[in-house]
């Protein structure tokens, strides 16, 4: 498989999913002193050249799903984001992941890292400070590196605990949270999740979103609020969860 690096802006950059291996598209953004990659996929020719990119990494996750997060013990990174649920899943991929995340403790129990890890939680942290190994995301986390990255907790149907990114105020990446939980021949989404997740795309700027594994994954974002939003109006009074039939 030969690997191609796909242009979207001078400073925004994607590699394509494959689904043999089931790999995501893997997002390169270029600061000034680090290449952000949001998802780093499950395809280790994608690892190898990721590590070929002679820059400092920043990493951060989408999601736990393995075809999003499979090569994060491959790839030769700085600092890695990602939620509370997606850790949970570390130890399969980095087998001392509990020693390394174990023996930053004493620093940050000591001061030395709580002003990194306050503002790693949520706020700005401009580049010239330093961040932990390990960001466990709760609240926004906004860099400025020649190039302006948001990274927010996104609520959505398709997997718990998910982050989006969002580039230059301009464009959304954001993994696969348009997409719902399968049961057989019904897509099903949660209804109050989906109303927080439309909630929060209409309040981020930008007018463009970036969903993973389609041939054509740049939107506009108005069309994708169309879209969810008639999802939403199906939804039943005291049911939880809207269910569309794939025929529909």
């Amino acid at each position: 498989m030969s690997i191609e690096q796909i242009k979207i802006t001078e400073q925004i950059s994607y590699i394509k999913a494959s689904e043999n291996p089931l790999s995501a598209d893997v997002i390169l953004v270029d600061g000034q002193e680090y290449l952000y990659v949001f998802d780093v996929g499950n395809n280790e020719q994608v690892a190898e050249y990721l590590n070929a990119i002679p820059k400092k990494k920043r990493v951060i996750l989408s999601h736990f799903h393995t075809d999003h997060m499979g090569n994060i013990g491959r790839v030769q990174w700085e600092n890695v984001f990602f939620g509370a649920n997606t850790e949970k899943y570390f130890q399969h991929y980095i087998s001392d992941y509990a020693a390394q995340r174990f023996a930053e403790l004493p620093a940050a129990l000591t001061g030395a890292l709580s002003e990194e890890a306050a503002e790693g939680s949520g706020g700005t942290m401009q580049n010239e400070k330093k961040f932990p190994r390990y960001v466990t995301v709760f609240d926004t986390v906004t860099i400025q590196d020649g190039v302006s990255v948001e990274i927010h907790p996104v609520p959505n149907s398709h997997a718990k605990g998910s982050l989006l990114l969002q580039v230059n105020e301009e464009t959304i990446f954001i993994g696969d949270s348009l997409y719902s939980k399968v049961d057989g021949d019904t897509y099903v989404y949660n209804a109050q999740l989906l109303k927080e997740e439309i909630e929060l795309l209409k309040e981020l700027p930008g007018n463009q979103i970036f969903s993973c594994h389609e041939a054509r994954p740049i939107k506009a974002k108005a069309g994708v609020l169309r879209f969810l939003e008639q999802i939403y109006a199906k939804r039943e009074k005291n049911d939880a969860y809207i269910r569309v039939s794939k025929k529909e």
